[in-house]
This record gives structure tokens, sequence and C-alpha cells, in this order.
């Protein structure tokens, strides 16, 4: 693991637009991947943004399957969309373990073999229906003992979605939560 990047990592945000704090940072992620993953760990991190999140995940797995269509149909977010994907391309550069899939989640998630990951990561859209399918379309690629994760617990559609169906969950401190499969 490459200390000083992931250091770096830790003191940037999530997203450039909004301030630094408990949701935007990656000190929570950091303590998931601690505690659930290791350098073998294979799995699916679901929107993936300007790669922040994917690049802390390349530095503490084996390999990254990162999923975004980076476009939502709508011309205003397609524009911020489309420039994230270009940094996150040339982030994308310096990992032979990332694997960019631009598809949307449920689409992405009919490649991967039931019990082939052993985590995935959801931050995709954060409405209900979308959240929901998004967890219901890769639940089953997880391994029995594999970790089921996401971001964004603190928004209400998203807790509702995670507790509609995988119940449990552990929450970190930038909201992501995990639950074993």
């Amino acid at each position: 693991m490459n200390q000083d990047r992931l250091n770096v990592l830790l003191n940037t945000p999530r997203m450039f637009w909004v301030e630094l704090k408990n949701e935007n940072t990656t000190a929570g992620l950091f303590d998931f991947i601690q505690k659930y993953l290791n350098e073998h760990s294979v799995g699916v991190e679901v929107g993936s943004f300007q790669g922040v999140s994917s690049e802390m995940f390349a530095l503490c797995v084996g390999h990254l399957t990162c999923v975004d269509p980076f476009a939502i149909g709508d011309p205003e977010i397609d524009k911020h969309l489309s420039d994230a994907e270009i940094v996150f391309d040339e982030m994308a550069k310096g990992y032979n373990n990332i694997t960019k899939l631009k598809l949307t989640s449920v689409e992405a998630a009919k490649l991967f073999p039931d019990d082939s990951l052993d985590f995935v990561y959801i931050d995709g859209m954060h409405d209900y229906e979308n959240c929901r399918a998004d967890i219901e379309a890769w639940y089953p690629e997880v391994k029995k003992g594999g970790i089921v994760a996401g971001h964004e617990d603190h928004y209400p559609d998203v807790a509702s979605a995670v507790r509609g169906t995988v119940k449990y969950v552990e929450i970190f401190s930038d909201y992501t939560w995990a639950r074993v499969k």
C-alpha cells in the first residue's frame, strides 16, 4: 500500500463541491476497508464519480471493478459527470487492478456470476427505488461471508432501502454502511 498516497486521499473530499466533513471524507471508508477487506479482496464499486474512493479501494484490495454510467440523461448533470469521468480515467491509468464498466448498476450486475465477489460497495443513485434495485441486483453476486456495503446511510431513502433489504448494518463515520452476508 502506498502510505503517502493514502494520506493524501484521507484529506481529499469525495465530492469537490461539498466541504470536507464526515460524509465527504474517506476516513470512514478507510476504516471499513481495514476492518473487512484485504489485498486479496475482489469487488465492485457502484458509483465511482471522480474516483477518490475508487483509488482508496485500489490501494488496498486485489481487484476493483468500477461501475458508473457517467450519465443520467440530464444535460446539466451529465456535463459534471463527463468532467468527473475524465478525472476518473486519469486516476485509473495508475492502477492495473481497476476495471471500468460504463454501465448502469443493474446492467453491470448481470455480468457477474452469483457468489463471485468478496464485496460490493454501493454509492450510485441515492433515491429509494434505485438504491434498493442496486442492492437487490448485487446481493446474489457477493459470496457468503462477503460484504454488502455502501455510502450515504444518512440519506432517508438510502437508509430505508438498506434496512428494507439487508436489515442490520454497521455504520462508519462517513455514513458508510456494511453488512456481512
